[in-house]
C-alpha cells in the first residue's frame, strides 16, 4: 500500500478527479480510479452582529476597488420605516447600512461609506429612529449635507408613500404592486427582492383599512395581497379590488408559506440562492439589493431548520434548477450548522 496525497482547488465546490495507477517499471497506466469530492458551496456572509452582517453585504455587493454613489441608512432596531425600501435601494444600486440604537453611526458603518465613495445618502425614518447628528457624522466624511436626504413621514404609512414615490422618480413604471401588512416584517420582506427585480413598490397597511394615499397606489394596477385574513382583512381586499385592475391575494399558512406562493406566482428559479433568518429582519433587510444585484432569489427560515414549507419548494427547486451556490446571512445564532449543512447536500447532490 502507499499514501495518495490529493490536493484540492482553492475554490470551493464540487470536482471529479482521477487516480492513475502506473506500473512502476514501465510507467505504463493500468487503470484509472474516479474520485468525486463534495465541496464546500455555501457562503457566509456575516459579521459579528447585524450592523457588521449589512456591512459585509455591502461588501458583497461593491468589493474592493469598486464605487457605489449611494448609500441607504435604516436602524438596527426596528422594522417598520425600512419594510418597503428593499425596491427603492435595488432601483438606486445601493447598500442598506444600519445605524445603532441611539440612531448614530458605528466608526465600521462610516468607515464602509468611506470605501464605498458614496456621495449620497438617503436616510429611512424619523429622528427618533435616525438621529440628526448623523448629517454630522456624514459631513465629517465629506458627504455634502445636500446629499443627504430623509424620507421620513409623521407615520410609518405616510414614511411608505414618500418610498414610493421615491421610487416613481427614479423611474419605476411596474403595472403591479405588492399590498403587505405594516405591523410584521416577513411578508414584505418575503416580496422584497422580487419587488426589487421588478420594480414593483410594496404598499403597507394596518390589514383594517387603506390610506388615502395606498388607495391612489393602488388604483388601476395589478394588486398581489401578501399573508391570509389574519393579516390583512377580506374587507382590505375587496376595497383593493374596487381600485384596482384585478386583485390576487398570495398567502399560506404562514410566513413561510406565503413566501413559497410569492415564490411560484413571481419568482424565477435562478442558479445563486441567498438564505436569511425569517424570524427577525435585519439581515435579509439588507440583502434584498445583494440579491437583486446578483440576479439570485431569496428564501427565509429560521436558525435552526428550514421550515417544511421552504424545503418542499426547494426540494423541487434544486430537480428543475442547476443551482451553483448559495450565500448565508448571518452567523450560526441567525442560521445554524445545520441548516447549512443541508443547503450543501442539496447544492452537492
Amino acid at each position: 500500500t502507499t499514501d495518495v496525497k490529493i490536493t484540492t482547488p482553492e475554490v470551493s465546490g464540487k470536482y471529479t478527479a482521477g487516480i492513475f495507477l502506473k506500473d512502476k517499471a514501465t510507467g505504463e497506466v493500468l487503470s484509472i480510479v474516479p474520485v468525486e469530492t463534495d465541496g464546500d458551496m455555501v457562503e457566509v456572509v456575516a459579521g459579528d452582529n447585524r450592523f457588521e452582517t449589512a456591512i459585509e453585504v455591502s461588501k458583497q455587493m461593491y468589493p474592493e476597488g469598486t464605487t457605489a454613489d449611494t448609500v441607504f441608512i435604516a436602524t438596527g432596531f426596528n422594522f417598520p420605516d425600512a419594510l418597503s425600501a428593499g425596491p427603492l435601494a435595488s432601483a438606486y444600486d445601493a447598500p442598506i447600512l444600519l445605524a445603532n440604537k441611539d440612531g448614530m453611526l458605528s466608526d465600521e458603518v462610516l468607515n464602509e461609506i468611506s470605501r464605498l465613495k458614496a456621495k449620497n445618502v438617503m436616510i429611512l425614518g424619523g429622528e427618533n429612529a435616525i438621529s440628526k447628528k448623523v448629517t454630522t457624522q456624514l459631513a465629517n466624511i465629506g458627504v455634502s449635507t445636500a446629499d443627504i436626504e430623509r424620507l421620513s413621514g409623521d407615520t410609518r404609512y405616510d414614511t411608505n408613500v414618500q418610498i414610493i414615490n421615491k421610487l416613481a422618480e427614479k423611474g419605476a413604471t411596474s403595472e403591479a404592486v405588492f399590498l403587505a401588512t405594516g405591523t410584521n416584517f416577513a411578508d414584505a420582506l418575503s416580496a422584497a427582492s422580487i419587488a426589487g427585480a421588478n420594480d414593483m413598490p410594496i404598499v403597507l397597511t394596518d390589514g383594517k383599512t387603506l390610506t388615502e394615499d395606498a388607495k391612489k397606489l393602488m388604483a388601476g394596477k395589478l394588486v398581489y395581497v401578501l399573508g391570509g385574513d389574519a393579516v390583512i382583512s377580506d374587507e382590505v381586499v375587496d376595497m383593493a379590488d374596487e381600485l384596482s385592475l384585478t386583485t390576487k391575494r398570495l398567502a399560506g399558512a404562514n410566513r413561510f408559506g406565503t413566501l413559497v406562493e410569492i415564490h411560484k406566482e413571481l419568482g424565477t428559479n435562478t442558479d445563486q440562492l441567498f438564505v436569511a433568518n425569517g424570524m427577525n429582519f435585519p439581515d435579509a433587510l439588507a440583502a434584498a439589493p445583494l440579491v437583486v444585484k446578483d440576479k439570485g432569489s431569496m428564501f427565509l427560515v429560521k436558525s435552526d431548520e428550514i421550515p417544511k414549507e421552504i424545503e418542499s419548494y426547494l426540494v423541487k427547486y434544486f430537480t428543475t434548477t442547476d443551482v451553483s451556490g448559495a450565500k448565508v446571512l448571518g452567523g450560526d445564532s441567525a442560521v445554524n450548522k445545520d441548516v447549512k449543512d443541508q443547503f450543501n447536500k442539496w447544492l452537492n447532490k
